[in-house]
C-alpha cells in the first residue's frame, strides 16, 4: 500500500522538510528507500545513508540495513493510517566540514579513520573526552565528543562557540586544531594538556600556586580584550549574577576566578562544612545561594589559615574577586596588577613540572 513520510534534514540555520510518498517496492530495500529520500533533497550537498525514527515509547530508532527496515516497518504497521505521514530524520555517517564557519587557512579536517581513541580523560555535562592520536600529524591531540540533537539551533550554537575558539591565539588558551560532525557527534580536536586538571593534584604550594594564577589570568585578560565571557568558568560553581537572571560579564568570570583560586590554594570547594554542617554534601547551586543571603561566609572562607598565609596580599586578591556585589569586584586592570600576580612574574614554569612530578609520584605509590 506504500508509505507517506514526512523526512527532515538539518541544513544550516533551519531544519528542511519533505513530504513524499513511497510505493510498495521502493519500501522492498533499505538501498532504495535512501535513494528515493535523498533524491527529495536535490539541494543538498549530503548523501545521507540511514535514518532514525520514534518508537511509542518515544526511543529514538536508526534505520540503517534490510533487517532494520522490515523492523521498522512492523512497527508502524499496527498504527499507520493511509495518507498520514510518518516522521523520519535523515542521518548520515560520513564527516560533515563545518560549512557555518570561515576555515580558511586552518588544518584540513581529519577523516574518522585517522584518529585513534586511546583512553577517556573525562566524562562532564557536555561530553566525553579523549586522549587520542592523530595519525595524519603523528601528535598526540585531545578530543571532546559531544553528542548534537537534531535541532538547529544546537548546532549552530556549537558552530558559534567553535568560531570563539578558532579566534583565541594565546599561550595560555588550549590550541584549537579542528572540529567535524560524525554522525550524531561533533568532535572538537584539540591541544592535549598532558598534566591533565588540577583538581587531581589537591592543595598547591604557594609558589606553584602563584604561577599558575598568573597563567590563568593572562589567558582570561586575553579574552576579556576579545570581548568573550568565559562563560564556563575555570570552575564548577554558580556565579550569583546568573542566579539572579543577569546576563554574564567579566564580572561574573571575576567571581568564578576567585572560586577557583581559593579552590587551588585550599585543594577542596572553599564553601565546605566551614560554611554549615551539611555544606559538603549541598550542591553548589544552594550554597551560592545561600551564601547571597549570608554574606559573612566570605570573611570566614578568606580568613582561613591556609589562605591567609599564602603571602602576597592573596586573601585581598580573594575579596576583591569574591564581592557579592559585582559593582564592588575587582576589575581586569587591578587583578592584573595585584600584587599577588606582579610577585609571580615571570612564572617559575620549573617549580611547576617539579610539583606535578612529585604528586604523579605519591599517586602512583599509593596505587601499587
Amino acid at each position: 500500500m506504500g508509505l507517506t513520510l514526512l523526512a527532515t534534514v538539518d541544513s544550516g540555520r533551519a531544519a528542511e522538510e519533505r513530504e513524499l510518498y513511497i510505493d510498495d517496492v521502493t519500501l522492498m530495500f533499505f538501498d532504495s528507500l535512501m535513494v528515493a529520500l535523498n533524491a527529495a533533497f536535490p539541494d543538498q550537498q549530503i548523501q545521507y545513508d540511514f535514518f532514525e525514527y520514534e518508537d511509542d515509547d518515544g526511543e529514538r530508532l536508526r534505520v540503517r540495513t534490510d533487517e532494520e527496515l522490515a523492523t521498522f516497518l512492523a512497527d508502524l504497521a499496527p498504527n499507520y493510517v493511509h495518507g498520514q505521514p510518518l516522521r523520519i530524520r535523515l542521518k548520515t555517517s560520513r564527516v560533515q566540514r563545518l560549512q557555518s564557519v570561515d576555515f580558511e587557512g586552518d588544518e584540513q579536517p581529519f577523516e574518522p579513520e585517522e584518529l585513534r581513541f586511546i583512553e577517556r580523560l573525562s566524562d562532564g555535562q557536555f561530553g566525553s573526552v579523549y586522549k587520542s592520536l592523530d595519525t595524519r600529524n603523528d601528535r598526540l591531540i585531545a578530543v571532546k565528543c559531544i553528542a548534537v540533537d537534531g535541532a538547529s539551533g544546537t548546532r549552530q550554537g556549537l558552530i558559534n562557540e567553535i568560531a570563539i575558539l578558532k579566534r583565541c591565539a594565546h599561550p595560555n588558551i588550549v590550541q584549537f586544531h579542528a572540529a567535524l560532525f560524525v554522525d550524531n557527534q561533533l568532535l572538537i580536536c584539540m591541544e592535549l594538556m598532558d598534566a591533565l586538571s588540577l583538581d587531581r593534584y589537591g592543595q598547591l604550594t604557594p609558589p606553584v600556586l602563584g604561577a599558575i594564577s598568573v597563567a590563568v589570568i593572562d589567558g582570561l585578560k586575553y579574552l576579556w580584550e576579545l570581548h568573550i565571557m568565559h562563560s564556563q568558568a575555570i570552575s564548577s560553581s554558580t556565579r550569583p549574577a546568573k542566579l539572579g537572571g543577569d546576563v554574564y560579564s567579566v564580572a561574573s568570570d571575576v567571581w568564578s576566578l576567585g572560586i577557583s583560586l581559593a579552590e587551588m590554594a585550599l585543594g577542596r570547594f572553599p564553601f565546605g562544612p566551614s560554611f554549615a554542617s551539611s555544606a559538603s554534601t549541598m550542591p553548589n547551586l544552594f550554597i551560592i545561594e545561600a551564601l547571597i543571603s549570608r554574606p559573612e561566609a566570605i570573611a570566614t572562607v578568606i580568613s582561613q589559615p591556609e589562605l591567609s598565609t599564602v603571602g602576597y596580599g592573596f586573601d585581598e586578591l580573594l575579596a576583591g574577586c569574591l564581592a557579592l556585589n559585582p559593582k564592588e569586584r575587582f576589575g581586569p586592570e587591578k587583578i592584573y596588577h595585584h600584587n599577588f600576580l606582579t610577585s609571580h612574574r615571570p612564572t617559575d614554569q620549573n617549580a611547576v613540572a617539579k610539583f606535578i612530578a612529585q604528586r604523579d609520584k605519591i599517586s602512583k605509590s599509593l596505587q601499587k
